[in-house]
C-alpha cells in the first residue's frame, strides 16, 4: 500500500459524524511513557465497543537496501509468522509502504494481554517452515500480477516518477517485479526483518474504551519479545542464516546473504541519476492505446524552506494547494475550465518526499476542440502569473477559516484523531495532535504559504509528458 509524505495526512483531516459527545482535543491523544516502544499512545473512546491497537515500525521499503519489494514480502512472513505461533483475531490486517510497515487488531478488551502479546510478536524471528515460506512468495508473485493487471498505466506511473525523481528510495517498488520476487532469498529476508522489526522503532497506538493506566498495567505484565534482547537478537541472526542455508538451494537461487544491494537505492534526491529513455529529456510525447483521454502531466521537484512543526508544514501545503485548485484568486480554475474552456478536467497536488524536497505534480485533460499543446500553453501562463502575482492574503484567510470550521465541525473527536495519527505514522512522521493542527491553521501566515510558492516555482527540476490517446 502506497502512500505519500503530508498529502496523506492532509487527505485524512476530514469531517467525522459519528454522533456522540465531543471530546476536548487535548485529552484526545495520551502519551504513554515507555521504554520498550520509540512512543506509545491511547484514545481513549467509550463509543467503541472493541479496542483497535495498531503497532507501527518507521522504516518500510524505502529503507530496504536489498532485493527490491522485499519489505513487503517480510510484512507478510512476519504477520503469518505471529499467527501461527500466537494465534490472534480474525479482524486484523497490515500494510507496507515507503516509509513505514505496521499491524492493526481488533479485538475485545477482555482479551487484551493475549492480543497485545500477538502484536508484539511481530519481531519474533522467523519461524515458519521453508516450504511454507516460499509458497508465500508465490503468493506474492500472484498479488503482483492482480495488481499489475492494467501493466501499461502502471509502468508508465512509475517511469513518470523516475523521469522526476531518477533511480532513488523514493522510486522503489512496494511489490517488486516478477524476476525480483523470483530472486527473494529467505535469508535475506530473515536479515531485513531482523533489521525492521524492532521494538524501539515502533510506534503503539490503542483506540477504544480504555485508559492510559490500563494500558499501561497491561503493557508492564506483557513479556517482551525474545528477539528484542540484544544478545539473543545477535544470536538468532546467525542462527538463522546457518539454519537456512540450504533454503535458497530449495527455490533454485544461490545467493549469500552479503549480497544485498540495489544500484541507486541509497542514492538521496541531490545525487538522483536521470539518465534513460524517458529521464533523459524534459518535455515528451507518449502515444497510448490504453487510455481514452490524452492528459498532460507537468512535474515539478523542489526544495522548500523548513516550515517549523510537522502540522504547521502540513497546514501551509494543504493552504497552498487548496487556493491553487481553486477558483480564488490565486489559483488555476478559472482560467482553465470557467473563463475559458481549455480543460475538460485537472488536478494540482503538492506533497513532500522527505524534511526539504517536494513535488507539484499537474495533470489535466484538454477540453474540446483544445490540443495537448493549446492546454500546456495555458498552463504555462496561468502558472507563471501566479508566480509573479502572488497568492492574496484573503484567499489564505478564506481558506484558513474553512479548515477551522471543518476541524469545529467534527463531533467524533476521537475517531478523527484516529485517523490523524495513523495517517502520520504511516507515513514515517512524529504523531500531533488534532489541538496542534488546530494550533497550526492559527498560526500560519500568509508569508508562510508566499514563501512556499516561491519554493515551488524555483523548479530545480521539472518533467512534461504528454500522454497522447491513440486515434
Amino acid at each position: 500500500m502506497l502512500m505519500i509524505r503530508r498529502v496523506l495526512a492532509i487527505a485524512l483531516l476530514t469531517v467525522a459524524n459519528a454522533p456522540h459527545n465531543v471530546l476536548a482535543a487535548q485529552d484526545v491523544i495520551q502519551e504513554i511513557p515507555t521504554d520498550t516502544f520509540a512512543s506509545a499512545y491511547v484514545i481513549p473512546d467509550s463509543h467503541r465497543t472493541t479496542l483497535l491497537a495498531y503497532l507501527v515500525f518507521n522504516e518500510g521499503e524505502f529503507h530496504n537496501l536489498g532485493t527490491e519489494g522485499l519489505a513487503h514480502y517480510v510484512e507478510h512472513l512476519a504477520w503469518l509468522n505471529a499467527i501461527n505461533t500466537q494465534g490472534t483475531s480474525r479482524h486484523t490486517n497490515a500494510w507496507t509502504n515507503l516509509y513505514s510497515t505496521g499491524y492493526w487488531l481488533k479485538f475485545d478488551k477482555a482479551d487484551i494481554e493475549h492480543q497485545l502479546a500477538s502484536l508484539m510478536s511481530v519481531v519474533d524471528p522467523l519461524s515458519l517452515d521453508t516450504e511454507f515460506m516460499l509458497e508465500e512468495r508465490a503468493i506474492i508473485q500472484q498479488e503482483y500480477h492482480y495488481r499489475n493487471s492494467d501493466d501499461d498505466n502502471i509502468t508508465f506511473a512509475r517511469e513518470r516518477k523516475k523521469a522526476l525523481l531518477g533511480e532513488s528510495k523514493h522510486t522503489r517498488s512496494l511489490l517488486g517485479t516478477p524476476a525480483a520476487i523470483r530472486e527473494f532469498s529467505l535469508a535475506e529476508a530473515r536479515q531485513l526483518h531482523q533489521q525492521s522489526h524492532q521494538l524501539s522503532k515502533a510506534t503503539l497506538v490503542i483506540a477504544g474504551d480504555v485508559s492510559s493506566e490500563e494500558v499501561k498495567s497491561w503493557l508492564d505484565t506483557i513479556k517482551l519479545p525474545a528477539a528484542q534482547n540484544a544478545l539473543e537478537l545477535a544470536a538468532s541472526v546467525k542462527g538463522d542464516t546457518e539454519q537456512n542455508a540450504d533454503a535458497d538451494a530449495v527455490s533454485g537461487r544461490e545467493q549469500s546473504i552479503g549480497h544485498i544491494g540495489l544500484s541507486g537505492s541509497d542514492q538521496s534526491i541531490n545525487d538522483m541519476d536521470t539518465s534513460g529513455t524517458l529521464q533523459a529529456v524534459d518535455e515528451k510525447d507518449i502515444k497510448s492505446d490504453s487510455i481514452p483521454v490524452s492528459t498532460v502531466y507537468v512535474d515539478t521537484l523542489f526544495e522548500y524552506d523548513a516550515c517549523g512543526s510537522n502540522a504547521h508544514c502540513d497546514v501551509t501545503f494543504r493552504v497552498l494547494n487548496t487556493i491553487l485548485d481553486s477558483s480564488l484568486p490565486g489559483g488555476i480554475a478559472n482560467a482553465l475550465r470557467y473563463d475559458d474552456f481549455i480543460a475538460s478536467s485537472f488536478s494540482i497536488e503538492l506533497y513532500t518526499l522527505d524534511e526539504s524536497h517536494a513535488v507539484a505534480s499537474f495533470s489535466a485533460q484538454p477540453d474540446v476542440g483544445v490540443t495537448l499543446e493549446m492546454l500546456q500553453e495555458k498552463f504555462e501562463i496561468v502558472w507563471s502569473a501566479i508566480a509573479t502575482e502572488g497568492i492574496p492574503s484573503e484567499s489564505v484567510e478564506r481558506v484558513r477559516r474553512r479548515i477551522l470550521g471543518d476541524l469545529n465541525g467534527i463531533t467524533n473527536m476521537p475517531s478523527y484523531a484516529l485517523n490523524v495519527a495513523i495517517a502520520q505514522l504511516s507515513v514515517g512522521e512524529a504523531v500531533y495532535s488534532p489541538d496542534d493542527y488546530r494550533s497550526a491553521v492559527l498560526q500560519v501566515r500568509h508569508e508562510d504559504v508566499m514563501t512556499l510558492l516561491h519554493n515551488v516555482h524555483s523548479e530545480p527540476r521539472r518533467v512534461v509528458v504528454r500522454r497522447v490517446a491513440a486515434q
